[in-house]
């Protein structure tokens, strides 16, 4: 009949269900149900993606008004939806909350494999803490489990505590892995909207998969992944915490990509708020090999992205960086940190990415001393402009490339400021960098900066042209075997006269710069250069010396000499 709806169509059948299932993404191929078996895609993950256990047949379908839920926003739902997770088989299955607000006062935990609990989709279907329940949401404690299509409310104007999605085991001795958390929508919680941890005491969780998730308003971490390996955060939009965007600490192997994470620290009361947070834990717990990559972050309340403290073989690629240290709390202002208070990081790679409007250094990487440095850092393809202090800034750093960079325009904090400034480095390359002001009022002062000097560092073919001081700053500081070639805008001295002595004359370069020394008029018979003798004669001639070189002049009445560095 004409506008009348089958029995079998209403949404709490099980074929309603199959066409949430269907609505919300969860099931591609419907026809697969007759055989009892997954749509192809559920049994196994996308390319790059973690693999997630199977959660059973399309059978084993719960849904929690089955179990008397309400779904209305003022019962207490907290027993209908633990029940229905918990008539869940051992082998799995699939948990469906149909549109409604379900209301809970304590953690509605999954505490068997293979759970999948689902919604019909974030605007359709809400879990909401109760006032005063000061609990976190919704608990996963086994492995292979999902949850998807949901929204989370953690309710805080009425909580003291309590995180939106935590993913911890049950016990200590258990291994937790293959957990996905996906399509969801975790707001106003008190605590951090999406946690990952694993016991101190413990195996580390892993291959966790944190994937399109909106998290907003949260007065801790947006989504954090505590002591958790090999797990992936990818296209989740992060908005107003109170903590840090994204934050991994302790973890191994971890792939933060494509998120934007919008004013991180906005709700920060104390501690730090940077839009991506890599941390070892003060030195305690060593880390490495993350990749972040393709991120945008907007006004972080401190850094851009941190790397602090023991953290090591790391990629920072392809990120933007608009805005950080922007907070009146804030205590740490630089777009990129690659460093430590408290223990050296080193071996990483910072390529391509942009960083533009922090109040500090727009790429920052230290060591904590002379003796605790930072190492083996490639620094390359960068574009940061409009920052607060140095474009590009490397204290207490060696081992370290900084190559084709653009810096430009930096210094908008009107002290004096350097497009790459070096301050205590050793053995690196400054290669094929363009460092430049072209504002009408210039405010960068040195395409290359010294400070406190530079050992062992060549500095060639950058163009180092069109700063409001000069090229570079404090060349003389440069020590050891540096040696500056061929930068566009660094001739400090240009030509000049050099006074000779008696024949046989020896000049030595003790530059730290190619010079080509210009030998005119005068009756010269013999130039000896790198212990051979009679390579040049007459005069009108200009030898080539690279530092440390050295010629002898033999002549019967003086020619004039004169230098050029190059």
């Amino acid at each position: 009949m004409s506008g009348m709806v089958s029995p079998d169509d209403r949404p709490d059948t099980r074929r309603g269900v199959l066409k949430n299932v269907a609505a919300a993404g969860l099931g591609a191929a419907i026809a697969t149900v007759a055989a009892r078996e997954l749509p192809p895609w559920l049994g196994g993950p996308a390319p790059g993606v973690p693999s997630i256990s199977r959660p059973g047949t399309m059978d084993a379908v719960f849904n929690v008004r089955d179990q008397g839920a309400v779904g209305d926003g003022a019962a207490d739902d907290t027993g209908a939806l633990v029940g229905t997770i918990g008539r869940v088989p051992p082998s799995g299955g699939l948990v469906y909350l149909p549109r409604g607000t379900y209301r809970v006062t304590s953690p509605i935990a999954i505490e068997r494999p293979n759970v999948w609990v689902f919604g019909s989709g974030p605007d359709a279907s809400v879990i909401r803490l109760g006032d005063a329940a000061n609990a976190d949401i919704l608990a996963i404690r086994a492995s292979g489990c999902t949850v998807s299509n949901l929204t989370i409310d953690g309710n805080k104007a009425h909580n003291a505590s309590g995180a939106g999605i935590l993913v911890d085991a049950a016990a200590a001795s258990q291994l937790l892995e293959n957990v996905t958390v996906r399509d969801l929508r975790v707001v106003r919680t008190k605590g951090a909207g999406i946690k990952i941890r694993s016991s101190p005491s413990g195996p580390v969780n892993r291959r966790s998969l944190v994937q399109s998730c909106v998290v907003d308003d949260t007065d801790a971490e947006g989504i954090a992944l505590m002591a958790t390996d090999q797990s992936i955060v990818a296209n989740c939009f992060v908005s107003r915490t109170g903590n840090h965007g994204i934050i991994s600490k302790q973890g191994d192997e971890n792939t933060l990509i494509g998120n934007q994470i919008l004013q991180a620290g906005f709700n920060k009361s104390s501690g730090f708020a940077h839009g991506i947070a890599i941390d070892g834990n003060g030195g305690l717990n060593p880390n490495g090999r993350h990749r972040i990559i393709g991120n945008y972050i907007f006004d972080a309340c401190d850094a851009g992205i941190e790397v602090a403290d023991a953290v090591d073989d790391l990629v920072i690629e392809g990120n933007t960086i608009n805005g950080a240290g922007v907070g009146a709390l804030a205590v740490n202002r630089y777009g990129i940190y690659f460093g430590g208070s408290l223990a050296a990081s080193s071996k990483g790679s910072i390529r391509g990415n942009t960083v533009t409007r922090a109040k500090a250094n727009g790429i920052h990487a230290a060591g904590l001393s002379s003796v605790a440095r930072a190492s083996s850092l490639v620094i390359e393809g960068n574009l940061c402009y409009g920052n607060g202090e140095n474009g590009i800034y490397l204290k207490a750093v060696d081992n370290f490339v900084v190559m084709g960079n653009a810096c430009f325009n930096n210094d908008t904090s009107s002290t004096e400021k350097d497009g790459i400034r070096l301050e205590g480095a050793s053995d690196g390359i400054v290669m094929g960098n363009r460092c430049y002001d072209d504002q009408a009022a210039k405010m960068q002062a040195h395409g290359l900066g010294i400070v406190a000097g530079a050992t062992n560092v060549l500095v060639a073919m950058n163009d180092l042209s069109g700063n409001a001081m000069a090229a570079i700053g404090n060349a003389n500081l440069f020590a050891g075997t540096s040696r500056l070639y061929e930068n566009k805008g660094f001739n400090p001295l240009g030509v000049s006269r050099v006074t000779i002595g008696p024949s046989p004359w020896t000049y030595t370069n003790n530059d730290f710069v190619r010079e080509a020394v210009y030998i005119r008029g005068g009756t010269v018979t013999d130039i000896t250069k790198d212990g051979l003798a009679g390579i040049f004669a007459g005069s009108n001639v200009t030898v080539w010396l690279e530092p440390g070189e050295s010629f002898t002049l033999a002549y019967s009445s003086p020619p004039i000499v004169s230098k050029d560095r190059k």
